[in-house]
């Protein structure tokens, strides 16, 4: 009684909102309670800024059935899911219209211009703004509507709910979370192989419905296709994704949870090398190094001074790289003929050391890479930026 006896106290002309499209969540119940405002069902969509929420009865009901002194609709809201309602929405008619009162679990009011109004003989709608409530994220709720007058009274109403019990409607809104971890911008940084680790952690904020999936995709650079690489459900995945030499990829995650909410991910983007063994270069002389485990593809080619290694540019690049490694001597040295700067190593270089130059090429354009130093460079592959 003390709740309904705030309510009246507080009645008053509502505001309103604009609608925007959104997914909707409805629930339905049965003819499980006397009198005139027995539920059938609950909607809730999106507008923006806010939740609108539909209560259907089961039979028609008058507007003085539901003024509150009769009877009226509450919508319980419990923000950090422990099972106390944080904020109740009150909807009644009085004074010619359906009204919306928002206070919170104290009873202290939060506004009276909750958007309310009926729709049909059997529902009203009221228009919860976000920026009313502190939980941004997910809520649990439940409707209630109470019923004083015959065949129930003052000291037994008929009370009917939506849901019958615990748990609540879980309400979540927002997207997983997509935070990437640190995917190599060259292959080569974090493996010797064709295969590179892509980890990142996905979140449901954590009042929400959950992760449901996951889906790593790749596309390409210079196509238009995204694929699809790995799906799953784990939060903190290291995707190992496995690519093709001289080509660069950009990768993006798709996160969906329980309740259909969706997120892409901002893009990552890796190069894999092509290889020194690779036939699009050419060697004027070199020592073939295999079997060497920490290397690309675990083979290098030793070129020796005033050798050379000549490609004609597969496509435009931004940036040419070399990967490189320690010398078995003192500092090797050698220089691309598209520009650049002199290129180094020495026994202290680390092996698939890359070495970018800042040059671009278009393509068709033939490049040579010439060693100056007496010390052979040692050449594990080249890396084209596009």
């Amino acid at each position: 009684m003390r709740r309904l006896i705030a309510l009246i106290a507080l009645a008053t002309i509502i505001a309103t909102t604009n609608p925007v499209m959104a997914n909707v969540i409805t629930r339905k119940d049965g003819n499980d309670t006397r009198g005139p405002l027995d539920l059938a069902s609950v909607t809730v969509s999106h507008v923006q800024g806010g939740h609108v929420f539909r209560i259907t009865t089961l039979a028609p009901f008058t507007n003085k059935e539901a003024n509150l002194a009769n009877g009226y609709f509450e919508i319980d809201i419990d923000t950090n899911a422990d099972k106390r309602p944080n904020y109740f929405l009150a909807v009644f008619y009085a004074a010619g219209h359906f009204r919306g009162l928002l206070l919170k679990a104290n009873l202290a009011l939060v506004t009276r211009n909750l958007k309310a109004s009926r729709i049909s003989p059997k529902a009203v709608e009221v228009t919860l703004p976000l920026s009313k409530i502190k939980q941004k994220g997910s809520y649990d709720f439940a409707i209630f509507s109470f019923y004083y007058r015959a065949p129930c009274t003052a000291r037994k109403p008929c009370t009917d709910v939506i849901p019958n019990r615990y748990p609540l409607i879980r309400h979540d809104f927002t997207a997983p979370t997509i935070i990437w971890g640190s995917v190599p911008t060259y292959s080569t940084d974090a493996s010797p192989t064709l295969t590179f680790p892509a980890p990142f952690s996905v979140h449901d904020d954590i009042y929400g419905s959950g992760v449901k999936s996951w889906t790593l995709q790749r596309r390409a650079v210079g196509t238009s296709t995204w694929v699809a690489v790995s799906t799953g459900t784990a939060l903190n995945p290291t995707v190992q994704m496995t690519g093709e030499e001289g080509t660069t990829y950009d990768l993006r995650i798709v996160a969906v949870d329980r309740q259909k909410n969706k997120r892409t991910s901002t893009t990552r983007r890796t190069s894999v090398p092509y290889d020194d063994r690779n036939p699009l270069l050419v060697y004027s002389s070199s020592t073939m190094n295999d079997g060497v485990s920490v290397a690309f593809l675990t083979t290098t080619s030793s070129v020796p001074q005033n050798g050379t290694i000549t490609f004609t540019m597969p496509f435009n690049a931004k940036d040419v790289c070399v990967v490189g490694g320690p010398t078995t001597g003192p500092t090797a040295t050698a220089s691309f003929s598209a520009g650049g700067g002199i290129l180094s190593e020495d026994g202290s270089t680390p092996a698939r050391a890359h070495s970018c130059v800042g040059i671009s090429a278009s393509s068709g354009t033939i490049v040579t890479f010439t060693v100056s130093s007496v010390e052979p460079f040692v050449f594990d592959g080249i890396i084209l930026v596009p």
